[in-house]
């Protein structure tokens, strides 16, 4: 998506649920005013894309310049699929809720914080030795969560 202005995907009216690749590249961002699933790529070359207040599922891991996605305490995200390497970018610290049901699993980039649902399904959801807390509940149906010990 390239635009002159704040862009707001996938629009209004639009009725985009699920899609393979899709590249920011706007210097005035981008924002989702629904929920996505990302089959493919999600490639980060210019300005802010941001979740707000819907879900979006990753498939595949980000690309580009990964200080340029923004997920906040009212957004959620599911790790899904089969490749390795998907992973939250540092950048964000709060969700409202994370899902990871990709059979390889995540790993935490920086310290997490979510408040109202972690599910995990499948795959091996590592901490990284940073912080996974919050107040929301956990459900674990399968996957394993490996927390260790920080000795920092």
């Amino acid at each position: 998506m390239q635009g002159s202005a704040t862009q707001f995907f996938p629009g209004t009216g639009a009725t985009v649920s699920a899609m393979n690749n899709l590249t920011i590249n706007n210097l005035f961002g981008v924002n989702l005013n629904n929920s996505l699933n990302i089959g493919g790529t999600l490639n980060l070359n210019a300005g802010v894309f941001t979740v707000g207040a819907y879900t979006l599922t990753l498939n595949n891991p980000i690309t580009g310049i990964l200080s340029n996605f923004s997920a906040n305490n009212t957004s959620s995200i599911v790790i899904a699929g089969t490749a390795a390497g998907v992973n939250i970018p540092s950048v964000v610290s709060q969700l409202k809720s994370l899902s990871v049901t990709n059979t390889v699993g995540t790993t935490l980039q920086s310290n997490l914080n979510v408040s109202t649902a972690l599910f995990i399904s499948n795959g091996v959801v590592k901490d990284n030795q940073f912080v996974l807390n919050g107040t929301a509940n956990v459900t674990m149906t399968g996957g394993t969560l490996d927390l260790e010990q920080n000795t920092a």
